[in-house]
Order: structure tokens, then C-alpha cells, then sequence
């Protein structure tokens, strides 16, 4: 009963914490949006193979890093040269240039930006309208600030500069700037994730604040992922009540974590694999124990074992930027993205599904809902762990993908009903 009590407390606490730090992140999102492109004039590459020698040619380096350059190298000429250092978005060796980013005295002269591999455009065998997405997406979705039109024929590159100046041109600026932090004590809303794991066990959140101080990126990530666990256990009463509550959990997260390393990507939320998997993975041991009658079912249990080993599977390859994705489905997302500016991800449109049907009737298969429903919720606590993504997309992303998928799910009952009524009249 006191912990239920001090559950209670925590959403209190966390929905006064958001309505305060909420509107400042809004802010520093809506600035973040401005982007600057360029097809390589003014900018500095350390592709190129004189970079040291080039940056008195430019302010700003956009770096690819060289494997045999070290980081420490290139801090104390940039510095030296008050020199913008731009990271380039999954590339190989971009955890050097990050780490070149934390040993810089002037840490704000930092942008992200995105450009195509020499070979990309035809490998993925892009055209000109994905193309336009993809930047679209870069910007919108991941607040990029630089985007280089390289390594892409000139139609197709006339083609996206004059999208973007059509759709994003209000947000265009002539130089690439850093997404600037809130300016506010971050301590406040971590403690919402302390009074929910509190709430769990009263020792584990005392650890929480105390190890918060050594390691604040781990812990923060620990808490939030335990806070999902106590979350679904006092809010497991129907399918609104616990989307809302992994929200405002989402939210509370992504506030805790909104410092100038994590919200320009040098820093990134730890543990999101786990975050996927853990409470899927808790309801499905908990559904299967409960439900004896599987191991009695030699077929069942065979079936069922396959079965949940190719999702959980299919779920992590999936998860983050270098999943797999097959031609037709990236035209489907081009598509989507396009009408609805951001596209809902298909693991909670299909999970939401599940999750209505588990709240619908008792059902011998209600376990095998719950776990695709809890995937779902899962995947909505993981679309704010990338902190980077402004939180008005993220909150949109959200909310459109659960009342999609519940219109969907409406429709699919209503018309089972009628074909069930339909087959008693006959």
C-alpha cells in the first residue's frame, strides 16, 4: 500500500516537473531545426588529406576521420583556430571525432552533419524523391545542422535543394549551429525516475541518487529502464492508461538527459537494447509459467518457441539506424513520412493492436497479446531515448502511432462482429 502510495507520488512529481522543463526543451527543439546546406564549398574535410593544413582555409571541418589521425591531434589545432568540428553521421570512425569533441576547450563549436557515401546513392538505388526524404527526415527527425549535397548527381541535387527550400525553407540558415541545453538543473527530473524505482524497491532508488553522482548517464539510463517495470506493474489496467504512463515516462527521461553532449548526439542514452527487450522478455516468462498447459502441447510449445525467438530477434536487428530494410518497406516509410511529415513505427502499430486485444476478453492466447503489446510500449519508451529527436516529433510519432493503431484495431473488431453475427443469423 506504501509503495502503491508513493507510485501516486511520483506521477505527481513527474507531471509538475514536465509542465516546468517541458516548454524549455519545446524552445531549445524549435531553435535546433535550423539547418545550413552546402555541396561542399566553405567546408573543410578531413577526407581531404591536408586537413590541418586546409583549416586556414575554412572555419568549419566537417570530419570523416582518417584512421590513422588521433583525436588529440585535431582538438589542439581546432581550438587553436576557434574551428567549428562537424560530425558526420554513421561513419566509421565517428566515436574518434566524438571523442575529439570532449577533450575541446570551446565544446559549443560543434555541428552534425549528414552526407551520402561516394557509392550510396546507387547502391541503395535511391531516386530522387527519397532522396528529398531522407534529407527531410535527417533534419526533422534528428535536428541535423549541416547537410552536404556530395556524392549525388546534379539532378537529383537540384531536385532536394529546392524541396527543402520550398517545405524547410523558414528553417534554413547560412551556417550549421549546435542544439544549445536547456540551461536548467537536470537533477529534478532524474528524481522522478529515482521516486519510481522508489516505488519498486525504497533501497533501489537510495542507490539510484547515490551512484547518479558517478556515473549520471549510466544511472540515468538504469532508472529509467527499471521505471518501466514499475510503471507497467501500477498501471497494467487498460491499453490508454499505459500508453499515457510510458509517455510521461518517455518524456521525463529524454528531460533528464537534455544536456548540450547528449542533446547534440555526442553523448547517447545507454542501455537501448536492453530497454527494448527486458519487460517483453519479463511478461513472456511470466505468460509462459502461467500457462502450463504449453509444455503439455508438444506442437504448441515448439511453434511458440520458434515463433517468439524469430520476433524477439527481428525486434533488435530492427532496433536503431543500421537495421535492415528491405527495398519495397523503405518505400513504404518514403511514402508515409511524406503525407504524415513523420511516420509512426510499425512495431507499435502492430503491437497496439495486440495490446486492445488483450484487454478485450480472457483468451487462452491473452499472454502472447500482452507480450506483442508490451513491444509496443517498449518501442514508445525507446522513441525518446534518442535524445537528439525534438520532443514535439517524438510526442507526435507517439500519439500517432497508438490511435492509428487503435482505429485499426476498431475496425478489425467491428467487422469480426458482423461476420460472427452474420454466421448465427444463418
Amino acid at each position: 500500500m506504501i509503495k502503491r502510495k508513493l507510485f501516486y507520488l511520483a506521477l505527481i512529481y513527474t507531471a509538475i516537473i514536465i509542465g516546468i522543463y517541458l516548454p524549455y526543451r519545446w524552445k531549445s527543439d524549435l531553435e535546433a531545426l535550423e539547418f545550413a546546406i552546402s555541396d561542399g564549398d566553405g567546408y573543410v574535410f578531413a577526407e581531404d588529406k591536408d586537413v590541418l593544413e586546409n583549416l586556414k582555409k575554412s572555419s568549419y571541418v566537417v570530419v570523416d576521420f582518417p584512421e590513422a589521425f588521433q583525436p588529440y591531434d585535431l582538438t589542439y589545432y581546432l581550438d587553436k583556430t576557434f574551428s567549428y568540428l562537424g560530425y558526420v553521421e554513421f561513419r566509421k570512425f565517428g566515436e574518434r571525432v566524438l571523442e575529439a569533441e570532449k577533450m575541446r576547450k570551446y565544446k559549443e563549436l560543434f555541428f552534425r552533419a549528414h552526407i551520402l557515401k561516394e557509392d550510396e546513392y546507387e547502391k541503395l538505388r535511391l531516386d530522387k524523391f527519397s532522396l528529398y526524404i531522407r534529407f527531410r527526415r535527417a533534419v526533422i527527425e534528428r535536428s541535423i545542422d549541416l547537410l552536404v549535397l556530395k556524392n549525388i548527381p546534379d539532378d537529383a541535387k537540384k531536385y532536394v535543394e529546392n524541396h527543402l527550400k520550398k517545405d524547410l525553407g523558414w528553417l534554413m540558415v547560412r551556417r550549421p549551429q549546435p542544439h544549445n541545453d536547456l540551461g536548467l538543473p537536470l537533477i529534478p527530473p532524474f528524481l522522478s525516475l529515482v521516486l519510481l524505482n522508489a516505488s519498486l524497491s525504497p533501497i533501489l532508488g537510495i542507490l539510484l541518487f547515490a551512484f547518479y553522482f558517478i556515473s549520471r548517464n549510466l544511472v540515468t539510463s538504469a532508472a529509467s529502464i527499471m521505471a518501466m517495470i514499475a510503471i507497467y506493474k501500477y498501471t497494467r489496467k487498460n491499453p490508454f492508461l499505459l500508453f499515457l504512463s510510458f509517455l510521461t515516462l518517455g518524456i521525463i527521461t529524454t528531460l533528464s538527459l537534455s544536456d548540450f553532449y547528449h542533446l547534440n548526439q555526442v553523448e547517447v542514452y545507454r542501455g537501448v537494447k536492453i530497454s527494448l527487450v527486458l519487460l517483453p522478455l519479463l511478461i513472456l516468462i511470466k505468460g509462459i509459467l502461467n500457462n502450463n498447459w504449453i509444455f503439455k502441447e508438444r506442437k504448441v510449445f515448439l511453434s511458440l518457441t520458434g515463433i517468439f525467438i524469430v520476433v524477439i530477434a527481428y525486434y533488435i536487428l530492427r532496433s536503431g539506424n543500421s537495421g535492415f530494410v528491405l527495398g519495397i518497406e523503405r518505400k513504404i516509410r518514403d511514402y508515409l513520412d511524406y503525407v504524415l511529415v513523420v511516420r509512426p513505427r510499425f512495431k507499435e502499430l502492430f503491437g497496439y493492436i495486440f495490446l486492445f486485444m488483450f484487454f478485450r476478453k480472457e483468451s487462452r492466447w491473452n499472454f502472447v497479446y500482452e507480450f506483442f503489446g508490451s513491444i509496443a510500449l517498449a518501442t514508445t519508451f525507446n522513441t525518446f531515448t534518442h535524445i537528439k529527436a525534438p520532443v514535439f516529433v517524438s510526442i507526435y510519432r507517439s500519439l500517432l502511432g497508438f490511435f492509428i493503431a487503435f482505429f485499426v484495431y476498431k475496425i478489425v473488431d467491428v467487422t469480426m462482429k458482423k461476420g460472427f453475427d452474420g454466421r448465427e443469423e444463418m
